[in-house]
């Protein structure tokens, strides 16, 4: 999976560890791009150009929301709060519903018709008012 489950994200700062491959779909990436920074693994992962400026960026998920949020480099660590979350931004995406990661996805196989066969039953002959008479042989 592609996120990471942050827990409460609050206004005090929490500790977030970059990815260290490219693992998003294109959709939910949009203009977010990945850097592999060999030499230096901290560096490496999502970012987002925005105004002129390279901002590191990650995905991650908080109780049942993914979200796209900003990240800072302090005290030797990654760190994000509530302040850095990146809200209706037309260059970043999210999953699609047909995405397993999606927190409403229903597998395409619970949609797969199944194939009944019908059960014939033996007819029966009703009379209306009347009555079913045994026939004398």
């Amino acid at each position: 999976m592609a996120v990471v489950l942050i827990g409460e994200l609050r206004e005090d700062n929490k500790q977030v560890h970059r990815r260290q491959q490219d693992n998003l779909l294109a959709h939910v990436k949009v203009d977010a791009y990945f850097e592999n920074h060999r030499h230096r693994n901290s560096e490496t992962g999502y970012y987002i150009n925005f105004r002129k400026n390279h901002i590191p960026i990650k995905f991650v998920q908080v109780d049942d929301t993914y979200l796209w949020v900003q990240i800072h480099w302090h005290n030797n660590s990654w760190i994000t709060n509530q302040g850095a979350v990146i809200r209706n931004n037309s260059h970043l995406g999210w999953w699609n519903e047909s995405d397993p990661q999606h927190p409403d996805h229903v597998s395409a196989e619970h949609f797969i018709p199944t194939l009944h066969t019908a059960v014939e039953q033996p007819e029966e002959e009703i009379l209306a008012g009347g009555v079913v008479l045994p026939q004398l042989g």
